[in-house]
């Protein structure tokens, strides 16, 4: 890594600390924006792809914590995108990951689902078993809100039973939370399971006594 690189690479993480502080977090927007225009200038491609997700990753937070404006949604997602478009990295996946959680916060769950669904392809692509197995669990997510019980199930159970695999094999922080991902999902699933036998259960009693 060449010295003008490494200078862009320390403004990335000067914004991401930067980021992390509430009350600092906008003064993250142009430390990362300088950065992103400093690797360009260094021809560094990796580290605007990284300059776009973390500044993506702001707006993301800026929405999330903050205001509750869609325009800070949509610019964080096109931020990502262009992460995407630029990265060439195994963090490709989890990238599209935070366009999806865009997409259904935005109630837009079959635009998510395909996202995943390009995540998944990709994470297969590069041989990840742990990034695939945890983009699983979300997927079983989004077909909880598309009504898909069964699917969400099934891809929801396969997420920790491979993730489960793999952490007996090598676990770390990381693999860790990821695995708590498929069980705090799982316990939305049967929730949500639990709340659709109430209504059929209100269904057809209302059934019965009009009958």
């Amino acid at each position: 890594m060449s010295k003008n690189a490494q200078e862009g690479n320390r403004l990335l993480s000067l914004g991401e600390r930067v980021r992390e502080n509430p009350h600092t977090i906008l003064l993250s927007i142009p430390i990362l924006g300088f950065a992103i225009i400093w690797l360009k200038l260094v021809r560094d491609r990796e580290g605007q792809a990284a300059g776009y997700g973390h500044l993506g990753l702001t707006f993301k937070l800026l929405y999330k914590h903050h205001w509750k404006n869609k325009l800070l949604q949509t610019i964080a997602y096109d931020l990502f995108s262009k992460a995407v478009d630029l990265a060439t990295g195994d963090g490709r996946p989890t990238i599209i990951l935070k366009m999806a959680q865009i997409s259904g916060e935005q109630g837009n769950w079959k635009k998510a689902k395909d996202e995943v669904a390009r995540a998944l392809l990709l994470a297969k692509q590069i041989g990840d078993d742990s990034q695939y197995a945890y983009l699983l669990a979300h997927l079983g997510r989004i077909k909880i809100m598309l009504d898909d019980m069964p699917g969400a199930k099934s891809d929801l159970e396969n997420s920790l039973k491979n993730l489960t695999a793999i952490t007996q094999k090598e676990s770390t922080m990381r693999l860790q939370v990821w695995m708590s991902t498929p069980e705090m999902i799982l316990s939305e699933w049967y929730l949500a399971a639990s709340n659709l036998r109430a209504d059929g259960h209100r269904k057809d009693q209302a059934r019965t006594s009009i009958g």
